[in-house]
């Protein structure tokens, strides 16, 4: 039982921790490689820094877990539960995500590039500047997750559900935007729109290349700008 400890930068290479209880252990920048923590009890703990990549985590109770800046690539989180989880700067590259809980779970600026996610939970979930490049999601409610800054090309989504608000070019922009390749064009097939009070997400192009579409707050223009040109927009 290893609850609320701390092992910060500890060499755990090839260390069999089936069934060990590392609730609320800190583990920041342990090294893990050849390890397995398939088994282990986990809620609450700070992998942040760590290499879990290839981890076969399916079903696991991650609720609450730091995964800040961790190596997640090719990790199965099928139906793992990482409610309220912290894996901003992850890497989650490749790894797939069916039916995994991210409700209320911070991925900012993580890397989701080719990740594979259905039927996930995606309640409030933060992916502002998270990198979806190539990403496939199919039947996934999207409408209350936070993606201000995401980027979404050449993603696929499939049968999942947008925000309402999600600005009208955006579908032109994404699918045939000029300057696009063809891999870069995000598929959005029988897709649904959703009204989710208090959230606000928009994926067109700034006319800079931004990613991100805003309106002014002085002139209330229409323009979609991204943030850094709403800023200098009626500077004068």
């Amino acid at each position: 039982d290893l609850t609320e400890a701390t092992l910060t930068q500890a060499d755990l290479s090839n260390a069999r921790l089936s069934r060990t209880i590392l609730a609320q252990a800190v583990l920041h920048g342990t090294a893990l490689a050849g390890s397995s923590i398939a088994d282990a009890v986990l809620p609450g703990v700070d992998l942040s820094g760590c290499d879990l990549s290839g981890q076969d985590l399916q079903g696991r109770d991650l609720r609450g877990a730091i995964f800040s800046e961790a190596n997640l690539g090719k990790a199965n989180l099928t139906s793992a539960n990482l409610t309220k989880a912290n894996l901003t700067k992850a890497n989650l590259g490749l790894a797939i995500l069916t039916k995994v809980n991210i409700n209320e779970a911070n991925l900012s600026e993580a890397n989701l590039y080719g990740v594979y996610m259905s039927f996930a939970a995606v309640w409030r979930t933060t992916l502002t500047g998270a990198d979806l490049w190539l990403a496939t999601i199919s039947d996934v409610d999207l409408s209350s997750a936070f993606m201000v800054d995401s980027r979404l090309h050449g993603a696929n989504l499939t049968r999942c559900t947008l925000p309402h608000n999600l600005h009208p070019d955006v579908v032109a922009t994404l699918q045939d935007g000029a300057g696009l390749q063809p891999y870069e064009r995000v598929i959005l097939k029988d897709v649904k729109y959703k009204h989710v009070f208090g959230t606000y997400n928009s994926f067109v192009h700034c006319a800079c290349g931004g990613l991100v579409s805003q309106h002014c707050s002085t002139c209330g223009s229409g323009a979609s700008m991204c943030s850094g040109c709403v800023a200098a927009h009626c500077a004068s």
